[in-house]
This record gives structure tokens, C-alpha cells and sequence, in this order.
């Protein structure tokens, strides 16, 4: 984090090779998320892209008082759920990070296997919102209030949201046969 200041510190003061080091440390995550809600390769690249321009522009605007990753995360949320609002996309099959969902070890292989394809086809009934509230919880691995300062919505709005997409996911995949 001492690291990130620094480059930080680099890049406002004109270096911009300084950001570089920044867009490295960051990219693969900002990516994942990205693609976790347009759910497709491309326009995730492009979003990535789009987000690492405007954090640039707006890096003044970075006080410190959160992570950067959690800043850049809810530029790249915003810019997602904007994308996702005016294109509308055609149903993609989801990442296969999906697959990282833990299922008891009783389960056989294929079990297991009919478990991910409920999963993956609950996940892709799911509004961008609530899955990409899901892939942060889940997949990423952040806390609540991590969540909530990307998207916007209060600590116990995403507990909340969290809880329906949970039975709204478990009730999906009850119903699929």
C-alpha cells in the first residue's frame, strides 16, 4: 500500500510511468470484475480500459481514506452497470470462476458437475446488480463493507441484497432439473 501512495504521489506530480505500475497492480482484478457483470471478454477489456482512464483523470479526487483497489473497483462497478444499462446484453455463458463454488467432498464428479451447470445457469438469472454483489462477496472476497463502498449502497442494503440473491439462487436451482 506504501508502494501505491508513492506512485500515487508519482503520477499526480506529472509521472505517468508512475501509473503504470498501478494499472499493473490492478488490471487482472478490475478485469474480473468487469467481466463478471458484462460477461463478455471483450467488452470487459474495453471496460478496463475505460476504467484505468478515468481513475487517471480523476486520481486528484483520491483522498485516501479507502483502499485504491476499493476505489477502482467502484469506478469499475459504475462504469459496468452504466455499460450493462445501455447495451443490454444477450445472455453469455458466465466465467469460469463459477466453478470455484465449494460443493461437500461426498458429491461424486458428476454431482458435482450437474451442481455447477444449476449454479451457473441461476447465476446468469440474477440482475448485473445482485451478481456482480455475489462475485464481490463470493469470488472476490470482499467484506460488506468493502461492497459497499464500490457500489454505492449502504452496509446493510448489500447484507440485504446479498440474502435474496442467496435464496433467490438456491430457489433457481431447486427448480432446475
Amino acid at each position: 500500500m506504501e508502494n501505491e501512495l508513492l506512485y500515487i504521489q508519482q503520477t499526480l506530480q506529472g509521472n505517468t510511468s508512475a501509473f503504470a505500475h498501478l494499472v499493473r497492480l490492478h488490471k487482472d482484478r478490475v478485469y474480473g470484475l468487469a467481466l463478471r457483470i458484462v460477461r463478455s471478454p471483450q467488452d470487459a477489456e474495453e471496460l478496463a480500459q475505460d476504467v484505468f482512464v478515468k481513475a487517471f483523470e480523476n486520481l486528484h479526487k483520491f483522498k485516501g481514506g479507502s483502499r485504491l483497489a476499493t476505489w477502482l473497483f467502484k469506478i469499475t462497478y459504475n462504469t459496468a452497470i452504466s455499460f450493462v444499462r445501455k447495451k443490454r446484453l444477450s445472455t453469455v455463458a458466465l466465467n469460469e470462476q463459477v466453478a470455484s463454488y465449494d460443493f461437500s467432498a461426498e458429491k461424486s464428479a458428476r454431482d458435482k458437475e450437474e451442481q455447477l451447470n444449476k449454479l451457473e445457469l441461476a447465476l446468469l438469472q440474477l440482475n448485473e446488480k445482485d451478481r456482480s454483489i455475489v462475485a464481490l462477496h463470493y469470488l472476490n472476497h470482499h467484506a460488506v463493507a468493502e461492497i459497499a463502498a464500490i457500489t454505492g449502497f449502504s452496509e446493510s442494503s448489500v447484507k440485504v441484497k446479498l440474502h435474496r440473491a442467496r435464496k433467490k439462487l438456491q430457489d433457481l436451482m431447486e427448480k432446475l432439473i
